[in-house]
């Protein structure tokens, strides 16, 4: 399986980039991107399954994207979920203040997604401008069906 990530193209677009570097948006957003009008939430699976190395893979993967993110306009929110979702930091231009919360980050419990997602858009739906979510988790929620559900609804929310 060809190894993708997560990452933003030059004009601040959330897109999957592929091993050999091209680029794919993720969703084409009829909402038109405009710097500092931009908000993104990490939703940071800490669920035990993400013990050991794959929590601090995403930790230093979630940093990544945080900086390169405030660079390219957004601000930067933190959602960590495992039992339940939790709120780590609204968003933010100021990625000292987002490090020391994800260097923080533990693992225990289940993968209550559909917690995440819910807490993600009801903060986003708040919010003006281009808004995103991305999740960062081994794969495995709790409740497929219900994530599934309201991820379809901030999709029609263009979120």
């Amino acid at each position: 399986m060809e190894k993708k990530i997560l990452s933003l193209s030059a004009e601040g677009k959330i897109v999957v980039k592929s091993a050999d570097g091209r680029e794919q948006a993720v969703y084409p957003s009829p909402v038109v991107f405009q710097r500092g009008r931009a908000v993104v939430y990490l939703l940071i699976d800490t669920s035990s399954s993400m013990c050991g190395e794959k929590i601090e893979q995403v930790k230093a993967g979630a940093l990544d994207f945080a900086g390169t993110a405030v660079r390219k306009g957004y601000l930067v929110g933190v959602v960590a979920f495992n039992n339940a979702a939790c709120l780590i930091c609204e968003p933010a231009r100021d990625v000292s203040s987002i490090t020391g919360k994800i260097k923080e980050l533990m693992v225990g419990g289940g993968t209550n997604l559909t917690d995440a997602l819910r807490v993600a858009s009801e903060k986003l739906l708040k919010k003006p401008g281009y808004r995103a979510a991305v999740v960062a988790t081994d794969g495995c929620p709790n409740d497929p069906n219900s994530a599934l559900e309201i991820a379809g609804k901030m999709k029609k929310d263009k979120i």
